[in-house]
């Protein structure tokens, strides 16, 4: 059931959020002190320009604001060559005035009304600053620490906004998540940035072959990826918003690997399914998104440049094979990972543009690392040498000093870093973090960050997570093996592993209770009751926006 949202009390009454949040933490932006993610009416766009550049932007309401309206709270704008990787960010600074607030200062901004970048318009936007931010404030703005996969961040939040006909997510933001990318001016905007928010060289990936099935599609960075939007997928954990509607039953709970509820029903029928499909590659990626990888675990750099043949898998299938670039069809997905019959991977001595003067190491397939990065093959030493995890000491232009763990190439290299001992690094350890209302992986760092208690020690409440349990489902008919972390829907329940493995005997699942008609003001479209639940009063008017109609004179199923 799905219930329109037209007032901000509706979005106060509405305790347990919505259904498709925005992954990003807005504050306390309700009257009350209260906080969601479920805001409406923000807007995305695309354009493509003659050169093969597509820009994608988003125009935010951090607080609720009347429909039809163009003021927006923040305004983000990416821009992405497919064929180079070349990928530069833009960001205006976030309004923080509640529109109920008494003090504060007013950053709202127009829709109708976007300067471009560097003219008069942008610059004398306001008295004493600029409508977009200045590069040292975007230097700052830690954008790969979130875009750390690739360029645009895909999640059902932004596949179910709706188009200005109506229709569902048709392509708005764009996608290449196995294509080049980089930043612009990296190491320009690494200079300019603190000590702490040096993060504009590349992420390194998972490439552990035990990971594929969540890898074969799209990459997953040591980043946000890691710490946040795979948890959140997976619904091992909700990390970026107190909204809590959209996990509380199968498939809503998931958005891996569809952001369309009805396509994981489709092809995992029941929760059990999907967990036997992805829950050990759930587990191998949290063994990789540490500190201290786990042995098998294979990190690997990001290509930056796009390989004139690579691998063309189809993401349906996910059969895959090595061909020109091409060759590939535009449905499938081309990139640098592997594939059954692509060339051996070599440990590739190459350079990289924006750091002219250093030899960097990564593994490739032998022809990238020849023909397009104009490489050359070596031993094998190097590339695990430069690659080595190392606590890096790095520096900004005021003299602060930050410690971080990065590899030892991006420290030297393209941090400007200096190698010092793994005690300088004891705040950037993984640890399990305890806080009121939850437990993960974190740096201890960020942990003390959130105020939360971080624990180094073993066993812990994160551990605890991937013990292997019988889980008692609620939308299955019998008991499964899974991990604790996943066996959490509402209404689930651990039992005891006998003899390491679950009772044989079937039951009788305690099924959740969904309304038997949508009350008057419900949304009934499909497109918003994926269940067709029918009215209680008359039929479901045709409309993507279709509301049910008031109930009956006898007061019907609203009394």
């Amino acid at each position: 059931m799905a219930t329109a949202v037209k007032s901000e009390s509706d979005l106060e009454a509405a305790t347990k959020g919505c259904d498709y949040p925005f992954l990003i933490g807005f504050g306390n932006n309700l009257p009350g002190g209260s906080k969601t993610s479920c805001t409406p009416y923000s807007r995305i766009g695309r354009k493509a320009n003659d050169a093969g550049s597509e820009f994608s932007w988003i125009c935010r309401t951090n607080y609720f604001r009347p429909a039809g309206g163009a003021v927006f709270d923040d305004l983000g704008l990416i821009g992405h060559n497919p064929e180079t990787g070349d990928t530069c960010f833009w960001a205006i600074p976030i309004n923080g005035r509640a529109p109920f607030a008494d003090a504060g200062t007013d950053l709202t901004i127009t829709g109708r009304q976007i300067p471009v970048p560097g003219t008069p318009q942008d610059r004398d936007y306001r008295p004493g600053r600029p409508f977009w931010k200045t590069i040292t404030e975007i230097s700052n703005g830690r954008c790969l620490y979130c875009h750390d996969s690739d360029a645009f961040i895909h999640s059902p939040a932004v596949h179910n906004q709706l188009g200005a006909d109506g229709t569902g997510f048709a392509g708005v933001v764009p996608s290449k998540p196995k294509g080049p990318y980089h930043a612009v001016s990296a190491a320009k905007l690494n200079a300019k940035a603190s000590a702490s928010n040096k993060t504009w060289n590349n992420a390194t990936v998972v490439t552990a072959p035990a990971a594929e099935p969540c890898t074969e599609c799209h990459r997953i960075a040591d980043r946000q990826t890691c710490q946040v939007f795979v948890p959140d997928a997976v619904n091992s954990k909700r990390a970026t918003t107190p909204d809590k509607y959209y996990q509380t039953w199968y498939p809503y709970s998931k958005w891996m690997p569809y952001h369309d509820p009805r396509k994981i029903r489709q092809k995992y029928a029941k929760k059990k399914d999907w967990d036997n499909a992805f829950f050990a590659a759930v587990k191998q990626i949290a063994d990789c998104c540490v500190t201290s990888p786990a042995a098998d675990c294979k990190m690997t750099a990001i290509a930056l440049k796009s390989p004139s043949r690579g691998c063309c898998r189809n993401p349906e299938t996910t059969v895959a094979f090595y061909t020109a670039a091409q060759s590939c069809p535009s449905s499938c997905l081309f990139g640098i990972d592997d594939c059954p019959d692509a060339p051996s991977n070599v440990c590739c001595a190459y350079t990289d543009a924006e750091y002219p003067d250093a030899v960097f190491f990564d593994t490739f397939y032998d022809d990238y690392c020849r023909d397009d990065l104009l490489g050359a093959p070596t031993d094998n030493g190097a590339c695990i040498v430069n690659n080595e995890r190392i606590c890096c000491e790095m520096s900004d232009e005021k003299g602060d000093v930050f410690f971080d763990y990065k590899t030892r190439q991006d420290c030297v290299h393209r941090l400007a870093g200096s190698e010092t001992t793994n005690a300088d690094c004891s705040a950037a350890r993984t640890a399990c973090c305890v806080t009121d209302e939850d437990h993960f992986q974190i740096s201890v760092r960020d942990c003390y960050d959130l105020g939360g208690v971080p624990n180094l020690t073993h066993p812990n409440a994160c551990d605890a997570d991937f013990e292997s349990v019988c889980c008692r489902g609620v939308d299955d008919d019998q008991y499964y093996q899974t991990y604790r972390s996943l066996c959490q829907q509402p209404g689930a329940s651990v039992v005891a592993l006998d003899a390491g493995t679950c009772p044989t005997q079937t039951f009788t699942p305690d099924q959740p209770t969904h309304p038997s008609c949508l009350p008057s003001g419900s949304l009934c479209a499909q497109a918003f009751n994926p269940e067709n639940t029918p009215c209680c009063s008359g039929t479901c008017p045709s409309g993507t926006y279709a509301e049910c109609p008031p109930s009956m004179p006898d007061g019907g199923c609203d009394m």
